[in-house]
């Protein structure tokens, strides 16, 4: 019988150490590259939602429940993002997507309690509404130096899983 060379028994060993390392790496860099790509759209939501604020802020006093989603949805329809207003009591006033009285209370979402309390609040988590897992930024709605309610703008997570998809 012919002895195996030393070559053909130490291979197998070093592809795997090599099929291991690459794994890690890939495992990692797309862990950094998915972080990266949510820290970005949570930022490009807050400045949706800071631009967005003004123009309710000037309807907001009618409290024109009709007024404010026509403008909720023909905001949201340029900003591709769903929009919602929220009453400080986590009562919906408008939302682009639903109709208000069909949507549960919200003040017990923590993107709307960070800005009840005037900070820029953000969450990742399953939506009731559209059955799917949503990223919200919410800013306060200032009126006379008061919160009087929240602007919340969100994207399905989807749209992330999307465009790493393509990396």
């Amino acid at each position: 019988m012919r002895p195996r060379r030393l070559l053909w028994q130490i291979y197998p060993l070093y592809l795997l150490i090599t099929a291991l390392s690459l794994a890690a790496v890939t495992w990692y860099a797309t862990r950094i590259v998915r972080g990266t790509y949510l820290k970005r759209t949570r930022e490009e939501l807050a400045i949706r939602a800071h631009l967005v604020e003004p123009q309710m802020a000037s309807l907001w006093d009618t409290r024109d429940a009709e007024a404010i989603g026509t403008r909720v949805r023909r905001v949201a329809q340029d900003s591709t993002a769903r929009i919602t207003l929220v009453l400080p009591d986590g009562k919906i006033l408008a939302d682009s997507e639903e109709e208000p009285a069909s949507m549960g209370n919200h003040a017990d979402r923590p993107e709307i309690q960070q800005a009840l309390a005037g900070q820029v609040g953000s969450s990742v988590r399953f939506s009731d509404t559209t059955r799917q897992n949503m990223m919200y930024v919410a800013v306060p709605l200032q009126q006379q130096g008061r919160i009087a309610g929240v602007v919340r703008v969100s994207v399905p997570v989807s749209f992330v899983d999307d465009a790493l998809g393509h990396f």
